[in-house]
């Protein structure tokens, strides 16, 4: 837990190593990322309205889905634009008139830059149904695409890769349990090209996907009669089908769940989510490491007394890990932060940040581009009673190392001055002894 010490300059003083800055913004004095803004956007009720999840295109804009409240029983999926300044480009609502609460869990863009958007239509009286948008760049909606069974059928992840598009989620219209986890194949006209399913005679849930090239690697929940476990799956596309290469269950005998995944350029494969199984708190945020075969390499988890637990994970370029997500142990108030960590490819933390801008905020989707730090998520401020879209950015702190001056030799100088030094000492030691004989 991080312990308030004092005060200085309106910033709170956490240790010798922290403090709070006028952002509200928790980080070290070594601080490899500065925290640059944040932007909040709502609908027009008062009540909970989330960003789930972000992408980038190729012109840098930045794109997120998630749900907002335009009454306040039903809720519509958006999709919004946003420049590098935080500047919203435009938004799109999407809306089946209050028949239904509509969903807005994903995205991804592909090579035209055109935004895919997946969810669910929500129906307590019929059926959830899948969905998926398409939107230009404009944000013109191209095409809308709704199925499923008689049963509850919610896509959570999607994913970009081969000129296709893979989404997972949790379906029981097909399967064998209460809910199995569902992974499907998609053309760009949203066409299924292979459906696989996996689960047991209980609830299972997709959450994340992350596809690289023939290879497709999910995340969820596996659940018996008594709790919930981890299940990382790793399948390999034929094609017009798919092959089971692996699964795997991480957990112990309390809840355990997975909700984000992603692989680095060693194909070395991260998963994140919460787990009350490891760990000190209520429940903690965790970070797994597998290889490419499956086998796990390292466990980490993240959090102290209370609650802690990650939703999204990110990998930049050098192959360092983000996660993100919501704390109590490290909040500064009784309600909720939000965190970053940071680790590299050894498991090791080398940083991370708490922001806090009121009482309850929540890190659901994280981005790494170049040496930016993009976070989505939901905030409510002090005497609130709406929670907004949220999103942040962090770049990476200007390196103040010093240029070397061409041509300077350190080690050459030093010598100089100490010859310099020792021949001027030896000048004032006769010039003395000289005045000195004078004297008598």
């Amino acid at each position: 837990m991080i312990l308030l010490t004092g005060f200085n300059n309106n910033s709170f003083l956490l240790s010798s190593n922290y403090k709070i800055d006028s952002n509200n913004t928790i980080f070290s004095l070594n601080d490899p990322y500065t925290f640059q803004w944040n932007v909040t956007l709502n609908g027009n009720a008062s009540s909970t309205d989330e960003g789930y999840g972000i992408a980038m295109d190729s012109q840098g804009y930045i794109y997120v889905s998630g749900i907002v409240y335009q009454t306040t029983n039903w809720n519509d999926i958006i999709l919004i634009k946003y420049d590098q300044s935080g500047n919203v480009y435009w938004n799109r609502t999407i809306s089946s008139n209050g028949i239904h609460k509509d969903c807005g869990y994903d995205l991804d863009i592909d090579n035209n830059d055109n935004i895919y958007v997946v969810g669910y239509l929500y129906d307590p009286i019929n059926s959830d149904d899948f969905i998926l948008l398409k939107y230009n760049t404009n944000g013109t909606l191209l095409w809308n695409k709704t199925w499923g069974g008689g049963g509850l059928d919610r896509i959570f992840g999607v994913d970009f890769c081969n000129n296709h598009l893979y989404v997972v989620g949790k379906t029981s219209s097909w399967g064998t349990g209460q809910n199995d986890l569902v992974v499907e194949k998609l053309d760009l006209s949203g066409n299924r090209i292979w459906n696989y399913t996996w689960g047991g005679s209980y609830d299972d849930s997709g959450n994340g996907i992350y596809v690289k090239g023939n290879d497709i690697y999910v995340t969820g929940s596996t659940s018996d009669s008594t709790q919930d476990d981890v299940v990382i799956i790793r399948l390999y596309d034929l094609g017009s089908i798919c092959s089971q290469m692996w699964v795997k269950i991480w957990g112990g005998s309390h809840e355990d769940q997975g909700y984000d995944i992603a692989v680095d350029t060693n194909n070395s494969v991260y998963i994140t989510g919460l787990t009350e199984s490891i760990g000190l708190g209520e429940d903690n945020a965790f970070l797994l490491k597998y290889d490419h075969g499956g086998n796990n390499i390292w466990n980490r988890t993240w959090g102290d007394s209370l609650s802690d637990f990650a939703h999204g994970i990110s990998i930049d370029q050098n192959n360092n890990i983000f996660i993100t997500g919501k704390t109590e142990s490290n909040a500064l108030d009784n309600y909720w932060d939000i965190f970053i960590v940071q680790y590299d490819i050894n498991g090791n933390q080398p940083w991370y940040t708490v922001w806090h801008g009121g009482m309850y905020h929540y890190g659901y989707d994280v981005l790494t581009h170049n040496n930016d730090i993009y976070l989505t998520g939901e905030v409510q401020y002090i005497g609130g009673v709406d929670r907004n879209i949220l999103l942040l950015k962090y770049s990476k702190t200007a390196d103040t190392t010093t240029t070397p001056i061409p041509g300077f030799d350190f080690p050459i100088a030093i010598l100089s001055m100490a010859l310099i030094f020792g021949i001027y000492m030896i000048y004032v030691i006769f010039s003395k002894r000289n005045n000195f004989s004078k004297l008598n």
